[in-house]
């Protein structure tokens, strides 16, 4: 086969994968709404009320939190991408978390900016982006390990999964000290063979300490607030629930819809809560929190268009790359 119609090919391809992802969404939504485990008419029924002023709060401050650490770890990483341009376009990626797997589009969109638009390097652009998705990866479990630890001392059953959670965290945390600290990267990189050491090195990114307590401290608080949708997103329906068992499985649920591979977690959310949060009642406030994240994620990305986009001019490729 020649290379053109192996360039012709992947297109097609990735759009297949993305079609077969979607379908599997719609195909769990469809086995919920079928079960009777998913009840959209509930969403009908919301009114305004301090709950729902709560829930799309903390959608807010979900999107806005993980943003606002992105462009952060970009100051921290010394590209040069003025602070303001780096929230608006890390804030406005944020409507491609629901149309990609696991979130990885917002990444595409935040790399691809960096690349075109900044004129900073290919490699240095996915350095930043694999640090952030590790460090909010990193964070999640985190915070689901403490809230575990809280429901397992009144259910002992759960101390599996707390223990669990809290050794994903932990190896997370390695991960991320491996790429980001200069004593763990030079000791990882010796690991590795020498054609990955050198290209690793040449997107090695000297990160500021300082800048990046500032990270973590955002990613945890973006992590709680998302971790605590499902469960705002019940009390919302009326139905409120409290308690350290009722936000573990709420944990669970945004851990399951964050590594799912339909785009955003569709249907996957939905069934984690059905499973673990009051039935269809879980269900349909999982389906309410997503339907305002992203009614925040459009209004984010079409104030970028009406007003950010008009600002970002391409600049020449490797320019104000840092050694």
């Amino acid at each position: 086969m020649s290379r053109r119609a192996a360039t012709a090919g992947r297109p097609r391809g990735r759009w297949s994968g993305w079609l077969l992802r979607a379908g599997l969404g719609a195909a769990l939504l469809a086995a919920l709404l079928g079960s009777g485990r998913l009840d959209p008419s509930a969403l009908a029924s919301v009114r305004p009320g301090p709950w729902l002023a709560v829930l799309g709060a903390a959608c807010f401050l979900a999107l806005a939190l993980n943003s606002l650490r992105w462009a952060c770890l970009a100051r921290a990483a010394g590209i040069p991408i003025a602070g303001a341009t780096a929230v608006r376009v890390a804030l406005a990626s944020n409507v491609f978390l629901f149309v990609s797997p696991a979130g990885t589009g917002a990444d595409a969109a935040r790399v691809l900016h960096l690349v075109r638009a900044e004129g900073e390097r290919t490699g240095r652009a996915l350095a930043l982006g694999i640090v952030d998705r590790l460090i909010g990866v990193q964070t999640l479990l985190a915070v689901a390990a403490a809230v575990g630890v809280a429901a397992a001392l009144g259910r002992p059953a759960l101390w599996g999964a707390a223990a669990g959670l809290g050794a994903a965290a932990i190896g997370a945390t390695l991960v991320v000290s491996g790429i980001a600290l200069p004593a763990t990267r030079r000791l990882c990189l010796r690991l590795l063979p020498t054609p990955w050491r050198e290209r690793l090195q040449a997107a090695a990114v000297p990160w500021h300490p300082a800048w990046v307590a500032g990270v973590l401290g955002l990613s945890l608080a973006g992590a709680a607030a998302n971790l605590a949708l499902p469960v705002l997103g019940l009390a919302a329906l009326g139905h409120p629930t409290g308690g350290p068992q009722a936000l573990f499985g709420s944990a669970m649920v945004v851990l399951v819809n964050t590594v799912a591979p339909t785009p955003g977690g569709l249907g996957a959310g939905e069934a984690a809560a059905s499973a673990m949060l009051q039935g269809a009642r879980g269900a349909s406030a999982m389906l309410l929190a997503r339907v305002l994240l992203v009614a925040w994620s459009l209004a984010l990305g079409a104030g970028y268009l009406a007003h950010g986009s008009r600002e970002v001019e391409p600049k020449e490729a490797g320019r104000g790359a840092v050694a």
